[in-house]
């Protein structure tokens, strides 16, 4: 294992730094490396958890469980865990982000496909909503933005499999386990707000709320079971 110890941490503080050092553009560790980052983040993903620590149930449909503080202007890092028993949410929505990232799949297999911007009429008609950085809820005004988008490609991660995404890059995720989770090192937020494109018609369809309701010690059984 060559990541050392970054001063401010441990390993997870090392990994966040190498890749922040990379510019979130390259992968900067190898299977082995990769591995050993998961099994980490697993543990004190759990250790966080058992100690009260909080994890966020986004929009998206995915908990999230921050392992380094949740500041904007620096890099941060955090689990996530998706779960196919859970309510989706609206974990179908295409959406960009505020921040570069890199993510390392830990357990279980996610697809993530791609889009573009597409004039043809058989491309998918949908409406925009706009969330602000570090912000799980939709700003005032939503929606706005309409737009057509075609499917550009799509991959399927399994475990210790990486993926680096700008900023930009329209995708959704979605589990093809009945559990996947990823570690994700993010970048500073780079824009305001990011994009969420929902079919168009679809924004007066209420989400179901259950999931927010989810404990800790849930969460944390979810983890382990993975883990083993």
């Amino acid at each position: 294992m060559t990541i050392s110890a970054y001063e401010t941490g441990g390993l997870l503080e090392a990994a966040a730094a190498r890749v922040d050092a990379a510019g979130y553009t390259a992968i900067p560790w190898d299977r082995d490396e990769r591995a050993t980052i998961a099994a980490e983040a697993l543990r004190r993903a759990v250790a966080a958890l058992r100690d009260g620590g909080g994890g966020v149930i986004h929009p998206l449909g995915f908990a999230r469980i921050p392992l380094s503080p949740w500041t904007l202007e620096r890099p941060r890092f955090a689990v996530h865990v998706w779960s196919r028993d859970w309510p989706a949410g609206h974990a179908l929505d295409i959406h960009d982000h505020c921040y570069d990232f890199v993510s390392i799949c830990i357990a279980g297999e996610i697809c993530h496909s791609f889009f573009e911007p597409c004039d043809s009429a058989d491309a998918l008609a949908c409406e925009a909503s706009r969330y602000q950085a570090g912000c799980c809820a939709e700003t005032e005004g939503a929606p706005g933005e309409r737009q057509r988008l075609a499917l550009k490609n799509e991959r399927t991660v399994a475990p210790y499999d990486a993926l680096s995404l700008h900023h930009r890059e329209l995708h959704r995720a979605w589990p093809l386990t009945d559990v996947a989770v990823t570690i994700q090192f993010q970048s500073p937020c780079i824009e305001p707000t990011a994009r969420v494109f929902r079919a168009a018609g679809s924004y007066d369809q209420p989400k179901d709320e259950s999931v927010k309701a989810m404990s800790r010690e849930h969460l944390a059984l979810v983890l382990e079971s993975v883990g083993q």
